[in-house]
């Protein structure tokens, strides 16, 4: 029979994850062109969405901020490296998509390839949580 996770484990877990997310971040910020973490989300997530977009709604969601947080990181996103475009939906003008720009898509491959050395060294960490 299975033995139940303890409160020491998650504490565990969750120190665990900082110290993946912090050496993600910092290899994100070493980049050429670098990122935060959460702007790199946003590359993600608007290469994997239908038609490389997404509402701001839905991807404040996604990248785990406030729609308020999210808008202000696209705001300074957008106007600082051209890998999103915003644009208001034609059907209903409230409603404002991101694009990732063709830019944004060399940009997030490049991201990619500097993250996986990253994602290798964790394996043992990241393969557990498969099986959970």
């Amino acid at each position: 029979h299975k033995a139940m996770a303890t409160l020491a484990d998650w504490l565990s877990f969750r120190c665990r994850h900082e110290e993946i997310k912090k050496a993600l971040e910092k290899t994100l910020l070493e980049c050429e062109h670098s990122v935060s973490l959460n702007e790199f989300y946003t590359l993600y997530f608007l290469s994997k969405s239908e038609d490389k977009a997404l509402a701001i709604q839905d991807l404040s969601q996604k990248v785990g901020l406030s729609p308020s947080a999210t808008s202000r990181m696209l705001q300074q996103f957008e106007h600082s490296c051209g890998v999103i475009m915003r644009t208001t939906c034609k059907t209903d003008k409230r409603s404002t998509f991101i694009h990732l720009t063709p830019l944004g898509t060399k940009r997030l491959a490049i991201f990619l390839k500097a993250i996986d050395p990253v994602l290798k060294r964790y394996d043992a960490d990241l393969t557990a949580l498969k099986k959970s």
